[in-house]
């Protein structure tokens, strides 16, 4: 079961034990305190869900529509009556508002880019059509006058070109003065949501205050009452004390009882609010970091990736004898070292003119300072089937070393 929900179970126990105490109690006096016990527990239910209602407005506000759904779905427990129902709607009616204000802007956005778009696309299909068929009156005619068919062509180039720059302009400026005035619709809203703030603060202050009065004047009336009784007679004193602390024992133990439930209501949903809140840092710090983590990774696989390919494409291998032993060698582009070192193997393949036979092999650590046979050589895993010299050498790919 909710917790917000059992907290709403236990108190319509506490009002009907409180109903039924009422019935069995022939003392005025405990059945006033219990029926205001009774009011205090709707003022406070009704203080809860304002308190959401708030939490909940100021989310949208926010576009935070996580956060104000999380806050209404706690306020509905509370909802119960016709004026809090009211409040409750008025605030989910404002977030569906909102939320479909944002996805139109943000699908007006999305159509604008796509229309501009397509301009482009239609100017430059245009031109090109124009220049073909200025092509065309070009090769039909005997002696065109050049000249005059580039100036004109050129003319017509620059005219359309203004006219869409113009259209462009527009468009941006359209843009730049929907936004600003988003902006000052929600500079606004935030302005209206605060002063509703306040108010609704105001008016808590002002129940709690009249709460407090009407406290410290029914306990004035209660003493004026024993004050009186005290003036009967010993029989009837003797009576009507006799009943007063039998009913006094009553509300003080439901008294008593209340407040312990109601304290311990209290500090579940503090306690359960503060482990929410906990979970959503760590949940929000934990995808930050996996974010950030996927991020660098792809940044350098990408980095080391384009290390690569650069690499491929400007290593240059040849092929050398060396004391009777046959080599590759070769120099490497100056590149800029990827994060993690620059270590690579460089995979080959060494053919003779007749292409028959082809030699593969991997150039270990392959460092690029081609010295003859006193720099690094890679030595071929068989012998080529032609002359050293007429053996061309190629890089197939290239890796980090293994």
């Amino acid at each position: 079961m909710h917790p917000f929900h059992s907290c709403f179970v236990t108190r319509q126990w506490c009002k009907l034990t409180l109903c039924a105490l009422l019935a069995a109690l022939v003392v005025p006096s405990a059945a006033d305190e219990l029926l205001m016990m009774s009011t205090q527990l709707d003022q406070l239910d009704r203080a809860e869900l304002l308190d959401l209602l708030d939490k909940a407005e100021l989310c949208v506000t926010a576009h935070d529509f996580s956060c104000a759904e999380l806050n209404l779905g706690k306020a509905r427990i509370f909802a119960k009556s016709g004026k809090n129902q009211t409040d409750w709607a008025r605030v989910n009616g404002r977030l569906v508002s909102t939320r479909t204000e944002v996805e139109l802007a943000r699908q007006k956005a999305e159509e604008e880019a796509a229309s501009a778009r397509r301009l482009v696309a239609r100017e430059s299909e245009r031109r090109e059509a124009e220049r073909l068929a200025q092509m065309e009156a070009d090769s039909a005619g005997a002696q065109p006058n050049y000249a005059a068919v580039i100036s004109g062509t050129f003319g017509a180039t620059i005219h359309n070109f203004n006219k869409f720059n113009a259209q462009m302009n527009a468009q941006q400026q359209a843009v730049f003065r929907q936004a600003s005035e988003a902006r000052a619709r929600q500079a606004e809203a935030q302005r209206n949501q605060q002063r509703a703030a306040a108010e609704r603060q105001h008016r808590l202050d002002g129940e709690r205050n009249r709460l407090a009065d009407e406290r410290i004047s029914r306990e004035r009336r209660k003493e004026d009452a024993v004050a009186a009784e005290k003036t009967r007679g010993d029989q009837l004193l003797a009576k009507a004390n006799a009943d007063s602390e039998r009913a006094q024992r009553v509300v003080s133990e439901q008294e008593e009882r209340r407040r312990a439930l109601l304290a311990e209501q209290v500090a579940q949903r503090e306690r359960e609010q503060r482990a929410e809140e906990t979970r959503q840092r760590n949940e929000r710090a934990k995808a930050d970091r996996l974010a950030l983590q996927l991020a660098e990774k792809a940044a350098h696989e990408k980095e080391l990736a384009d290390f690569h390919a650069a690499m491929a494409k400007g290593i240059r291998l040849v092929a050398i004898n060396c004391f009777g032993e046959h080599s590759a060698t070769g120099t490497a582009p100056n590149l800029k070292e990827p994060r993690g070192g620059a270590c690579i193997d460089v995979n080959y393949e060494a053919t003779c003119p007749d292409n028959r036979q082809p030699i593969r092999g991997v150039a270990k650590t392959f460092v690029g300072m081609a010295a003859g046979c006193f720099g690094d050589t890679y030595k071929f895993p068989t012998k080529p089937g032609c002359d050293i010299k007429d053996v061309r050498v190629r890089v197939m790919s290239v890796q980090g070393c293994s």
